[in-house]
């Protein structure tokens, strides 16, 4: 599970450090730009993807949210030219909070609901505790 990429929509695909490895089957897939969500992780093919790195570790302490926007921009600027591969280590966490954060704003849809979303494609999303709040922060002010 933690090594193929997982379909979140049609142009987002959520995965493990394991998952940017194949660039063909990467390029298969249509993925154009890579979002890796780690400070120790690999980029494997910076000739053929565009990439973002935040370094950044899976800890409760950590400040996520201050990248949810840079996050947001990046993402939408890969949609218009294919499809992101979004990745930290196990493709759990980090990334699987990125892609939420993103999803909720770009469609207005709450916290429970984009949570449920993406784990029904994902069922292995867990992002810790101190995410999970950065999450809540950013819907209240989303909805404000």
């Amino acid at each position: 599970m933690y090594g193929t990429p997982t379909q979140i929509t049609n142009e987002i695909y959520l995965g493990s450090a394991s998952s940017s490895r194949d660039d063909s089957l990467l390029q298969m897939l249509g993925v154009t730009h890579i979002l890796v969500a780690g400070s120790y992780l690999t980029v494997h093919h910076p000739n053929k993807f565009e990439y973002k790195t935040i370094s950044i570790d899976d800890e409760e302490n950590v400040d996520i949210s201050s990248h949810f926007e840079d996050s947001y921009y990046f993402i939408e600027d890969a949609l218009l030219k294919g499809k992101i591969l979004i990745h930290c280590a196990a493709g759990v966490s980090r990334s699987a909070t990125l892609t939420i954060a993103y999803l909720m704003r770009k469609n207005k849809w709450d916290l429970k609901f984009t949570i449920d979303f993406v784990r029904d494609k994902r069922k292995c999303i867990n992002p810790n505790d101190g995410f999970i709040k950065q999450l809540k922060l950013f819907e209240d002010k989303l909805f404000k």
